[in-house]
């Protein structure tokens, strides 16, 4: 969309653990967080030449989610598991964003008309994976696709007004030995597509 201000954006960052994975969660997950998202502005404002800048908040507490992974999962992880992106950000627009939600943060959940606002999800679990929400008046996931120009197998319903743009990546591609070398890299891939990048190679 070239109407879209890229100029600013925030990330709002989340380390999310299915209720059946907390021994599994790590104690570092803030450090390692944080430092990839200051080596991802530093890659942003290179790429954009400094006509964008990225900035982030991350949610102070590792969040414990309602239900088990395979809730989120559902019963295929194929493709990046888009399904657990769309499940978990479903969850945490409800609990973190709306008043009346258990973990209601009103600053944390403030949208700054000034910004484009993406959630950033680190996730417990399996996934990499991102896109750009966008407003539709059309109903059918075909009608949407045909409008876009996009397969239907792309396009998710998703109900969330707090980002215009959100991912998913697994922890382990940020702490494991076997993926951390690419960790940054696959944190930036993902969150690229949150701004319309798409993929430039054949997934099949």
């Amino acid at each position: 969309n070239p109407q879209t201000n890229l100029e600013k954006i925030r990330i709002r960052a989340f380390y999310v653990v299915p209720k059946n994975k907390t021994a599994d969660a790590v104690s570092n997950w803030k450090e390692v967080l944080e430092t990839t998202l200051i080596k991802a502005a530093e890659f942003h404002k290179v790429q954009f030449r400094e006509k964008s800048v990225l900035v982030y908040d991350i949610y102070p507490e590792p969040l414990i989610l309602k239900e088990d992974n395979l809730f989120y999962d559902t019963e295929s992880t194929k493709y990046g598991n888009p399904k657990a992106l769309i499940n978990i950000a479903n969850e945490l627009e409800k609990r973190v964003f709306k008043k009346g939600g258990d973990l209601y943060n009103e600053k944390f959940s403030q949208r700054n008309a000034d910004e484009y606002p993406v959630l950033g999800i680190i996730y417990e679990g399996v996934g990499a994976a991102g896109g750009v929400i966008y407003e539709s008046e059309l109903e059918s996931t075909s009608d949407i696709a045909k409008k876009l120009g996009l397969s239907e197998s792309v396009i998710y319903k998703v109900d969330v007004e707090s980002a215009d743009g959100f991912f998913i990546l697994s922890r382990s591609f940020l702490t494991e030995a076997e993926y951390r070398f690419n960790g940054i890299t696959n944190f930036y891939h993902e969150f690229a597509h949150t701004m319309g990048v798409l993929d430039d190679y054949n997934t099949e």
